[in-house]
């Protein structure tokens, strides 16, 4: 779910002008997204805003009951369009910046990932106070949209830390490429090393 609109996006993208390709990934996105929690109305066998809501009140039932140490939120999905962009932001939060550092503890487990999102957020800093620009701006978007979409969906529907390092992992070589797409190129007299 989470590839679709950045696949379809990349596509057309690459049929369109450079200054367009920030549009289409916005509006591509943003169509597909719309269709996708408005999906019933037309194949009224799925109702993808239920089955998250429903997965989601599972796995918050289920860490309250096994009184799991590491849990981020005990609200409920409501299966609505607008409790949905109203948890979007937190949830995004919740995915590219947990754990934070206080909440490492002594569990070397929760100390990788805490310095692994440090790093990034040092990475995007460096990029964009440097104001670098992607060299391959359509796949630069592409893994970026793809990244944002997974880390909602994880965010929003993952209420115990533990899970939310797990199931962000297939993100992390995209926000890695992405990082590295806006790194300068490295020359030497010899060789010519390119990052992106």
């Amino acid at each position: 779910m989470a590839v679709i609109p950045a696949a379809l996006a990349y596509l057309i993208s690459r049929k369109v002008a450079d200054k367009y390709v920030v549009s289409v990934f916005g509006l591509t996105t943003l169509v597909l997204v719309l269709l996708a929690m408005n999906i019933q109305h037309l194949i009224p066998s799925i109702n993808f805003m239920q089955m998250l809501a429903f997965k989601q009140q599972n796995f918050v039932n289920l860490a309250v009951a096994e009184q799991a140490g590491s849990i981020v939120t005990t609200e409920y999905l409501e299966p609505t369009m607008l409790d949905m962009f109203l948890k979007a932001p937190r949830a995004l939060f919740i995915a590219f910046f947990k754990p934070l550092p206080w909440e490492v503890g002594r569990s070397p487990f929760i100390l990788m990932p805490m310095l692994e999102n440090i790093f990034f957020i040092l990475s995007l800093a460096w990029i964009i106070w440097n104001s670098r620009r992607s060299a391959h701006l359509s796949f630069s978007l592409f893994c970026i949209s793809f990244v944002i979409m997974l880390f909602v969906l994880v965010g929003i529907s993952t209420p115990v830390l533990g899970g939310i390092v797990r199931y962000k992992v297939p993100a992390l070589p995209f926000l890695w490429a992405a990082i590295l797409s806006f790194s300068k190129r490295i020359r030497s007299s010899k060789t010519k090393w390119a990052l992106t």
